[in-house]
């Protein structure tokens, strides 16, 4: 019977060890599979920044370029560079659900921004008056444009962070109660046993 004990507490020994190791390695699994989740988050929120800075400064040159064409006469250049709409839109759907409402206001500033845009290229007919309007007109779609791309971004940080803050605020696998809990089951089990 003493031998059945020693043979039987190294299996028991070797069942909580194995275990013990498989909580821990899952638990760890998980955590490292949501960090690496929110790590692409993140990245993605900081592409999204530099896209709505990128689509602020293209809105800006097309507008100075406009008004040079109202008080000069002198045509829209095109650099070559488009606009980054369908880049921005992906990545707000993709990874920033939360600002839709702010994209759709968005693309609603840039179509009314297209509208002054589209009389523009009648300006050449235009009064001083009617000019100095369009100037405005101009100069104020822009702006709206630009704020909104700049409070978007702020917004996207505060995704970021709030993904970050989710994934410290989990709490990790209390492995004391993990190993107690297996010594009190191969205790009752082994007790059992020999009753």
């Amino acid at each position: 019977m003493d031998n059945w004990i020693g043979i039987i507490g190294t299996l028991l020994g070797g069942v909580i060890g194995a275990g013990t190791t498989y909580f821990t390695a899952n638990a760890h699994a998980r955590r490292q599979m949501k960090w690496e989740s929110v790590k692409l988050t993140q990245s993605k929120l900081e592409e999204l920044a530099q896209v709505l800075d990128e689509f602020a400064h293209r809105y800006r040159d097309i507008s100075g370029q406009a008004l040079m064409q109202v008080q000069f006469g002198e045509r829209i250049a095109s650099d070559g560079q488009r606009i980054p709409h369908s880049r921005l839109a992906m990545l707000v759907h993709f990874y920033a659900p939360e600002l839709r409402p702010d994209l759709e206001l968005l693309m609603t500033l840039v179509e009314k921004y297209g509208e002054v845009l589209a009389e523009v290229i009648q300006s050449a007919e235009l009064n001083t008056p009617q000019k100095q309007n369009l100037n405005v007109r101009l100069l104020t779609g822009a702006t709206a444009i630009e704020k909104k791309c700049e409070e978007m971004s702020r917004k996207a940080a505060e995704v970021a962070t709030a993904h970050i803050e989710r994934l410290t605020a989990e709490k990790p696998l209390n492995r004391k109660c993990c190993l107690s809990a297996i010594i009190t089951f191969a205790k009752d089990t082994f007790s059992h046993k020999h009753r």
